[in-house]
């Protein structure tokens, strides 16, 4: 473990945030939940609580900590930042996690993340005609 202000980081969680420095290309599908490499603070927290309420825990700030951490990656300059591909399924973008509020900041901000090297895509939906 190392030390932080928010109390020790787990090894398993610097480790990805090592290999997401290390790699330059990320493809996924996430069937319910918005990905953590763009999550917002406040839905980060919401997930990470998993609907509790009040305040976090110091293992529970770490983990926000590090997840928003892991974004850089995301963010790097010039053609260093990691390229991004996801598959997002319909309840990922529809599931109020957090409440309306939350999820209302979270859309707003996956959409301003929206870069040359990052593709949040909707899974596809098909409707039979009746």
């Amino acid at each position: 473990m190392v030390s932080s202000p928010g109390g020790p980081t787990p090894t398993r969680l610097l480790d990805l945030v090592g290999l997401e420095n290390e790699v330059s290309e990320c493809r996924g599908f996430q069937p319910g939940l918005i990905p953590g490499l763009f999550q917002t603070e406040a839905y980060a927290t919401a997930v990470i609580q998993g609907g509790a309420t009040g305040p976090l825990s110091d293992d529970e700030q770490t983990k926000v900590r590090v997840r928003l951490e892991r974004q850089k990656a995301v963010t790097r300059d010039g053609g260093e930042a990691l390229s991004v591909w996801m598959v997002l399924g319909e309840a990922a973008l529809r599931q109020q996690v957090g409440g309306p509020a939350v999820l209302r900041e979270q859309l707003l901000h996956l959409r301003a993340r929206k870069t040359p090297r990052t593709t949040a895509q909707p899974s596809i939906t098909c409707v039979r005609r009746h």
